[in-house]
């Protein structure tokens, strides 16, 4: 039985348990501390500090998931994010998405297209920032703290469970995520750079034949042996942006023809 969130008994079998154990500890852990890191991760709140000439904290973490993005990828939205957390155990269940990953990309990309406009309009009407305030629009560092707040953040949970009922698996993170652009661009400016990063890879060990296992896993509603036989030839595909390294493809394999490679590491 698949130990990780996201899955019910009908899931396929996994091989290696552990690491999706503490994958769901992770996420279960970033799920309650959501009322604390709530501005931290909004898209609204660079925007108020900017009109203010403030640089805000969640701008400020903006740029560093954009910087180690170009070592980790998108590691952050498989292990680290709260709203991806909670729309994994939202959806429980593998099979065929509702909707692949690419066309719900178009209409993320549009919405960081005008948030990104918003903020250079900011800047040219405000001028540049002139200080840093890191706890920006939140008390004493904690986010939520009075009905105002509980309301933004159940609103957030409910539009992300909406999307999910809508799309399938990690709706909302496929569709609408402010912050996935930013990592898939430090991660492409890190492959540019030949950083070495984590990363899925494929081995072939055996014939994949007909299998669809990790296909049918992925929370984002890839192909995770096309992307990383892809990969080995020196041909990444677009869909390895949108790849979370949450490893599942890896851990069902019941071939070991994926696995999961850090730099230095040689643990699978």
């Amino acid at each position: 039985m698949d130990t990780s969130y996201g899955t019910d008994p009908t899931s396929p079998p996994i091989s290696h348990p552990n690491r999706q154990r503490v994958r769901t500890a992770v996420g279960l852990v970033s799920i309650a501390f959501f009322p604390v890191s709530l501005y931290y991760l909004s898209p609204y709140v660079p925007l108020v500090g900017l009109t203010a000439e403030i640089i805000s904290g969640a701008f400020v973490v903006f740029a560093v998931l954009f910087v180690a993005a170009g070592f980790s990828g998108r590691f952050f939205c498989g292990w680290v994010c709260p709203v991806g957390a909670f729309e994994d155990l939202l959806f429980r269940g593998s099979g065929p998405p509702r909707f692949r990953t690419r066309s719900l990309a178009i209409a993320r990309l549009a919405i960081f297209a005008l948030w990104v406009g918003g903020i250079a309009i900011v800047v040219a009407r405000s001028g540049i920032p002139r200080r840093v305030e890191f706890g920006f629009m939140t008390t004493r560092g904690v986010s939520v703290v009075d009905l105002g707040g509980a309301i933004v953040l159940v609103s957030v949970l409910s539009l992300f469970a909406l999307l999910t009922a809508i799309f399938g698996r990690r709706g909302g993170c496929r569709s609408i995520c402010w912050i996935a652009p930013f990592m898939q661009a430090g991660f492409t400016l890190g492959r540019w750079l030949h950083v070495p990063g984590i990363e899925i890879r494929y081995h072939a060990h055996a014939p994949c034949g007909t299998c669809t296992i990790c296909n049918d896993v992925c929370p984002m509603a890839l192909s995770p042996r096309r992307i990383a036989a892809a990969e080995a030839k020196g041909n990444p595909l677009y869909e390895t942006t949108e790849c979370i390294l949450c490893a599942r493809c890896v851990d069902h394999c019941p071939k070991s023809n994926l696995s999961m490679h850090v730099p230095g590491w040689r643990k699978r």
